[in-house]
């Protein structure tokens, strides 16, 4: 469990705007002490503390622009912070709200017309910063100025965090979904998209890494040394990241079509087990450049191990890895370390695209970042590395997806937003696989070419910004000459696998008729409105070399074939490309072990006949 945030008003002090981040507060600040229970204390106020928002910030006013000072010990167990934020205040307000976690403030103050209005801190619960203004912020252009002090944790995933490698501390963040506001009061939502300047007050025998590249490097007489990063592009908090420590980079290039400077950061003494990054990382670039249609699309690409981490994070410029999907030790890197670090890199680097470059402007759209970048792990590795067989890799997502998607209870993708958890619980299989596997449906209904034209168009129209799904679909739908919008979202605004027969009808109008209705495995207790679910599917189905394919938009439908196809056996789901269940398999196509069946078909087929099995259609044998 989080402490509750914590709260000290002192008094204010004018300061000016700067182009800088501004100077930290003389000397370490002091350490941070919870008080008891849930509140926090603030100075006595005569009136009633505000209340706080409920998940989303007011818009009263809007963020223009960040500048933070850090000041990072790793071997201590907190932190010192300057923030200034420069405000469009688009009404007036007597409080303004902001994103803080677990932090202590020292002084608030605004600064308006020149002039310095001191600010009262309001005791709240976590998660929100309340500062009192009196006067009131009129409208227009104001900045706000913080000092703060905030933990760094051993235990949490998420926030500013410290971990020990060779008995030596380092810092390193992971921010996604909520956590930024453990290292700054900020408007801690994807939307508020804005540029940021960093400094880090770090050991002189440190290094500091964060964005951007570094602009400069000033040591002092205290034993420190401040470092300074160049303002970013236009950056959500979550996706801002930083890390102090006794690091080592590694240079590993320049990288695509703007010879971006590609780097590999590890523990002290580490190199030699980074060799396959340091190989592997440039090489992703011009592979996703490729696709995109357009140049990696910031300044720097540095990839870190994070100590005893887990996981990846796709922070631009400063992408977060687990040590041990970046390190090997030499002579012990085997092709399942390679593939996975490589899928992995992939992964993380697509959301430079999407995610990074254009991205979500809420939670709910949190799948299309994942999803996509799951989907273009594949869609980018196959004709780099053929031997991988990545066919069977798509097909064995779209499996891992439908056993989560089975149950009676499992959820939407486009998930609606309504507390913290469900962000949080926002990144699964439904979230990866299920939205990997329905983008790669539609994809092959509307035809990669056309699919890879909508997607440079979204990154066109929505570069350095903030997008929806209705954006992402609009796109790829102008590109198609068909309109995917309704038949994507029956498979985004509803849980759960469709259940698809399919009949062959031969006479003088060869057919095949369809249904569909939604799989249940035994033992399910689906309540009337599961039972009656209908999706837009794409179907495809093949006989031979022949394919056929349609939208079923309804429970029932038809699809004219040839004469020859009749005469075939037929395949239900060609390709496995469809995010569906067959309910019958015809039984010439899976004679002699299958041989007439492509090999994902035949992944697609086992894997089906047991589903079948487990919704008592058919018996084990």
């Amino acid at each position: 469990m989080r402490t509750s945030l914590l709260l000290l008003l002192a008094a204010a002090c004018a300061s000016s705007r700067s182009g800088q981040a501004p100077a930290p507060p003389a000397g370490p600040g002091p350490s941070v002490n919870p008080t008891a229970g849930a509140s926090t204390t603030a100075v006595p106020s005569a009136d009633a503390d505000p209340a706080a928002p409920r998940l989303r910030l007011p818009e009263t006013a809007r963020p223009v622009r960040y500048r933070a000072t850090l000041t990072l010990v790793p071997d201590r167990d907190d932190f010192d912070g300057v923030i200034e934020i420069d405000l469009d205040v688009q009404e007036q307000m007597r409080v303004l709200w902001l994103n803080a976690d677990d932090l202590t403030v020292r002084k608030a103050e605004a600064r308006v017309e020149g002039k310095t209005v001191a600010g009262r801190v309001y005791a709240q619960p976590k998660d929100y910063l309340g500062i009192g203004f009196d006067p009131q912020l009129p409208t227009g252009t104001a900045t706000v100025r913080i000092e703060y002090a905030g933990k760094l944790s051993r235990r949490d995933t998420g926030g500013v965090l410290k971990t020990q490698d060779g008995g030596e501390w380092y810092v390193t963040t992971h921010f996604e979904p909520i956590d930024a506001r453990r290292a700054y009061p900020c408007f801690d939502e994807p939307s508020y998209k804005v540029p940021w300047e960093l400094a880090l007050r770090v050991k002189k025998e440190h290094a500091a890494f964060a964005n951007t590249p570094v602009v400069s490097r000033e040591d002092g007489g205290d034993g420190m040394s401040t470092v300074r990063f160049a303002p970013t592009r236009p950056l959500p908090s979550y996706l801002t990241a930083f890390a102090a420590g006794p690091f080592e980079r590694l240079d590993a290039g320049k990288a695509g079509k703007n010879g971006t400077p590609v780097g590999v950061i590890v523990p002290r003494g580490t190199g030699d087990r980074a060799r396959y990054a340091v190989q592997i990382s440039p090489q992703v670039v011009p592979h996703l450049e490729e696709y995109f249609g357009s140049p990696y699309p910031f300044e720097k690409l540095d990839s870190i191990a994070v100590p005893l981490g887990r996981g990846a994070m796709e922070n631009v410029g400063l992408v977060t890895f687990g040590a041990p999907i970046l390190l090997v030790r030499p002579g012990e890197e085997t092709q399942t370390f390679r593939r996975s670090q490589t899928s992995v890199t992939t992964h993380e680097f697509a959301h430079m695209w999407f995610g990074d470059l254009v991205t979500t402007a809420w939670w709910d759209d949190i799948w299309l970042n994942e999803a996509f970048a799951t989907w273009m792990t594949g869609k980018a590795l196959e004709p780099w590395f053929p031997q991988w067989k990545i066919d069977e890799q798509r097909v064995s997502i779209r499996n891992v997806a439908m056993a989560a998607d089975a149950l009676v209870s499992a959820r939407r993708i486009r998930q609606p937003i309504q507390s913290n958890d469900d962000m949080v619980n926002a990144f699964d299989a439904i979230t990866y696989q299920k939205g990997a596997s329905v983008i790669s449906m539609f994809e092959r209904l509307v035809s990669p070419e056309k699919f890879q034209r909508g997607v440079r168009r979204y990154m066109k129209d929505h570069a350095y910004s903030n997008a929806t799904a209705k954006d992402f679909l609009s796109a790829v739908s102008a590109e198609a000459g068909m309109d995917i919008e309704p038949a994507f979202s029956t498979f985004l605004e509803q849980g759960g696998v469709p259940l698809v027969t399919a009949q062959v009808s031969c006479g003088t109008s060869p057919r095949v008729v369809l249904a569909q209705e939604r799989y249940f495995p035994l033992g399910s207790e689906p309540g009337p409105d599961e039972r009656k679910q209908i999706w837009q599917i794409p179907v495809c189905v093949r006989s031979g070399k022949e394919r056929f394919c349609t939208v079923l938009t309804s429970q029932k439908g038809e699809l004219p074939i040839s004469k020859a196809a009749c005469s075939g056996g037929l395949v239900p789901n060609d390709g496995a490309s469809g995010y569906y269940h067959a309910a019958s398999w015809d039984p010439r196509m899976l004679q002699n072990g299958g041989k007439d069946l492509l090999h994902v078909e035949r992944v697609a087929a086992l894997d089906g006949l047991g589903a079948l099995a487990r919704a008592g259609r058919m018996e084990y044998s």
